[in-house]
């Protein structure tokens, strides 16, 4: 008997970490305010990952879910990588119109200038405290970004910073918020986006379906409540994407994700 539970346990333990391979994690949201349907992918928390040679299954998988825009919220580079696959994935995802946020790890690596210029050179627009208004078929939506806090020169100018962003939010458009970390809870609750699209837990790094959505998360440590997934409040909902980092700490029942957000009228 003990040799079955062992052996049980092992396999349990190896195919939780198998789940190494990139997943189309999908969300679908309806708004009165949206007349056709809209396709957004979300990236977050690349680190850097090379996803074959010049991004090439992951440029695949973006073209394959055919998306209007594409949303990047923060943590494509980190401190140990080099610029080289993120520029093969820019370079790869330019025809769409493609919409930034600097996360901690561009700031904390010294690499804003690098990214910026990147960003620049395959017409990906930065929205830092700012607001951008894009026409999608027959769709007015608000896009507003606001860098990780870490940028600013204090917390307390970040909070400032969304503060005027949620005032400028137009009631009868579709807006969506792009910030880095999710835990900012006592922000996001009471805002009036449509939506704030986030990343930086990674999934909580280890999960057991239907029991645990995160072991350990930045900032949120041990059973981070906003690990990944979504999460409703009364004027926003929140979409957290669990990234696409894979480096030596493994993923246990968390694979990588590419997140696809299909926004439809109710």
């Amino acid at each position: 008997m003990g040799k079955v539970i062992f052996l049980l346990i092992f396999i349990f333990i190896v195919y939780g970490f198998g789940y190494q391979n990139m997943i189309i994690q999908k969300y679908v949201l309806r708004s009165s305010k949206i007349n056709t349907n809209i396709r957004l992918a979300v990236i977050s928390d690349l680190h850097g990952t090379k996803y074959g040679n010049h991004q090439e299954r992951l440029i695949k998988q973006i073209k394959n879910q055919n998306p209007d825009a594409i949303l990047l919220v923060g943590d494509l580079i980190d401190e140990r990588c080099d610029m080289s696959g993120i520029e093969d994935l820019l370079k790869g995802i330019k025809t769409y119109s493609c919409f930034y946020v600097l996360g901690n790890h561009e700031i904390s690596a010294d690499k804003v200038e690098e990214i910026n210029a990147l960003m620049k050179k395959y017409h990906i627009q930065r929205i830092s405290s700012s607001k951008e208004v894009i026409h999608i078929q027959e769709n007015d939506i608000a896009l507003l970004g606001i860098d990780d806090f870490t940028f600013y020169s204090s917390k307390e100018e970040f909070q400032k910073q969304f503060h005027l962003l949620d005032q400028v939010v137009d009631a009868s458009q579709y807006s969506i918020m792009l910030s880095h970390r999710p835990y900012l809870i006592d922000l996001y609750k009471d805002s009036h986006f449509d939506l704030i699209v986030c990343g930086h837990a990674h999934g909580g790094q280890c999960r057991i379906p239907y029991i645990l959505n995160g072991l350990y998360a930045p900032d949120e440590y041990l059973f981070p409540k906003y690990a990944g997934g979504q999460y409703d409040f009364e004027y926003a909902k929140m979409i957290v994407g669990r990234g696409l980092v894979r480096n030596i700490i493994p993923r246990f029942f968390n694979p990588p994700e590419l997140v696809m957000i299909e926004l439809k009228n109710n």
